[in-house]
């Protein structure tokens, strides 16, 4: 087993919060939701914590402390480009990684070891989580498989068309990766959408092509991986 470190994405603005605060640094069962998910990580298995951090970046850091490394994203153009950022930092780590977002408060330090316990149980390249949700689907990026079941591609919600709406297989943003399997691809993203961002997931469709070992991991529990945009998500995930 080789050394795994995390890479947490905590660059974003923030803007569906309708505040200047970062949603990172909302309070969420007496911590904030950064260091809910911080601490998550916070496993054997993980050797070192970086977080990619961008917006309110100083608050992000003193809310932390300096027991973990931080990398600054100038521009906030996507999660492919926040793995640029710490590659661009770290150009002979070939380890291997666990990338997650910074805004799923209920995320443990459990579901983290699980993910990571069957990335290496079934010695794959890739990992990437999943869930199920039968109504009122999130914009979230869907899982595209042939009628066998083998994963095709992965597309973002904005690339979907009316039908692949409805695919309920979705991706909740924590990933394992051998970093050897992401260096090469990293300088290969090219700009989508409205924003034009660069986005992790079309690394995962650059593998496949190379036809790597790629899996998912489901998560049975919504609440747990669930990310905070709205107000209404911090009082979704309150409910009982």
């Amino acid at each position: 087993m080789s050394e795994m470190q995390a890479i947490i994405l905590a660059a974003g603005k923030s803007s569906r919060m309708n505040t200047e605060k970062s949603k990172l640094l909302y309070n969420f069962n007496g911590k904030s939701i950064i260091k809910n998910v911080v601490e998550s990580c916070e496993i054997s298995y993980i050797s070192k914590i970086n977080l990619i951090v961008g917006h309110q970046s100083e608050k992000i850091i003193a809310e932390l402390g300096n027991a973990y490394t931080y990398y600054h994203q100038e521009k906030q153009i996507g999660t492919g480009d926040a793995l640029r950022v710490f590659f661009k930092n770290n150009q002979n780590y070939n380890g291997d990684l666990f990338v997650l977002v910074g805004d799923t408060p209920n995320l443990t330090k459990e579901i983290v070891s699980n993910i990571i316990q069957k990335f290496y149980t079934n010695n794959l390249d890739t990992l990437i989580t999943v869930t199920f949700i039968e109504n009122d689907i999130p914009p979230y990026s869907r899982i595209i498989r042939d009628a066998n079941g083998k994963i095709i591609s992965i597309l973002e919600d904005f690339e979907c068309s009316d039908e692949q709406k409805t695919i309920n297989e979705v991706i909740t943003s924590q990933y394992c990766f051998k970093a050897k399997h992401i260096k090469p691809f990293i300088n290969m993203l090219t700009p989508k959408g409205k924003n034009g961002n660069y986005y992790l997931n079309e690394i995962i469709n650059f593998q496949i092509n190379e036809r790597l070992k790629i899996n998912t991991y489901e998560i049975q529990n919504i609440k747990s991986v669930y990310g905070v945009n709205t107000i209404e998500d911090i009082n979704f995930l309150n409910k009982k």
